[in-house]
């Protein structure tokens, strides 16, 4: 059964690696910490740094933070300790994993939820809201949450967003990720449920659907299947706006999954369709 879920960003400094290592070498002053968005002030002790900033204050050893600095994923520092932002479970592996310069990605079985190769992933999401024609006092739905990138551009656009997220375990990471406290936004409401289920539940009509589901896998098949794509369909208004992230599985071996996704779009109703190459993706309109 599907429930809105309450969005409550950590009270934490987020270090990357390379933010760590700066943290270890500090004598007294400011760092740059919180994945580049923040600076704290930074007293060195024998064996450990105290950090401090935006009402969070915490003593860090040494051997931590020098351990970490050769990680690839993010600590989260606050008052009560610190932790990698990862979570493992029985079948599955999710870790925030920082990019130099930019915000970073969700990693689930050592699989990016992002694309990180030529484009960044704040990037990569804006290019599939302006290609959705997202604008002010929309209504949209968006498939797959993950750090909520997608989901805070809306918003910032003046759209007001609903928004699916199968794992409350992606909702931890981004909880604790700086980049992802824009879901707190009171035009983003995240509904946590699997989707398949969640959409049968809703009713119309949202002005656009942004579909960003995970990469065709055992498990997520009814995402890519006809039923899904009409109920899509149906939460539609007419004239509304669909983008379709497909990625390009299996296109080095000629078989990408653009034209099948296109096909069945287009059997369920939908007209305009077209692969737009730069976003990787599928944008359509239901007449």
């Amino acid at each position: 059964m599907a429930e809105i879920f309450s969005f409550t960003p950590c009270r934490c400094l987020v270090l990357a690696p390379w933010e760590s290592l700066e943290a270890s070498r500090a004598e007294g002053g400011r760092v740059s910490v919180n994945i580049g968005l923040d600076e704290a002030e930074a007293r060195r002790g024998e064996d450990s740094v105290t950090l401090e900033c935006c009402g969070v204050s915490a003593k860090v050893p040494l051997e931590v933070l020098r351990r970490h600095s050769s990680r690839r994923s993010a600590l989260a520092v606050s008052d009560d300790g610190y932790y990698e932002v990862e979570l493992r479970l029985p079948s599955s592996y999710y870790k925030l994993v920082p990019l130099p310069g930019t915000a970073p990605t969700l990693e689930i079985n050592g699989i990016h939820m992002h694309r990180v190769k030529d484009v960044k992933p704040i990037e990569d999401s804006a290019l599939k809201v302006r290609l959705a024609g997202v604008k002010r006092g929309d209504r949209v739905l968006e498939v797959g949450t993950g750090l909520g990138y997608t989901a805070i551009e809306s918003a910032r656009r003046g759209a007001r967003v609903t928004t699916v997220e199968a794992s409350e375990a992606v909702l931890w990471v981004a909880e604790r990720n700086p980049w992802s406290r824009g879901l707190a936004d009171s035009n983003i409401a995240i509904v946590l449920g699997d989707a398949c289920e969640a959409l049968k539940e809703m009713t119309g009509a949202f002005d656009v659907v942004i579909h960003d589901p995970p990469r065709l896998t055992q498990g997520t098949g009814c995402l890519y299947s006809r039923d899904f794509y009409r109920e899509l369909y149906r939460l539609l208004r007419p004239g509304g706006r669909i983008f379709h992230y497909t990625g390009e599985p299996g296109r080095t071996r000629g078989r990408s999954l653009g034209p099948r996704v296109v096909g069945k779009l287009r059997a369920v109703g939908f007209v305009g369709l077209r692969y737009v190459d730069k976003a990787m993706g599928v944008v359509g309109v239901r007449p």
